[in-house]
């Protein structure tokens, strides 16, 4: 029984990790989607 609680315990920080991994990138996709747009802004005047 104590393998399935460290396995499930396991899976649960896998997902942590992922959701962590999903954050920080779409983090920084918006950083420079939010750089883009300035450049087309200056572009544009």
């Amino acid at each position: 029984m104590q393998y399935i609680f460290w396995a499930y315990a396991a899976v649960w920080v896998l997902n942590v990790l992922y959701m962590a991994s999903i954050n920080s990138r779409q983090t920084a996709l918006r950083r420079e989607i939010d750089t883009l747009k300035s450049m087309v802004d200056q572009k544009q005047r």
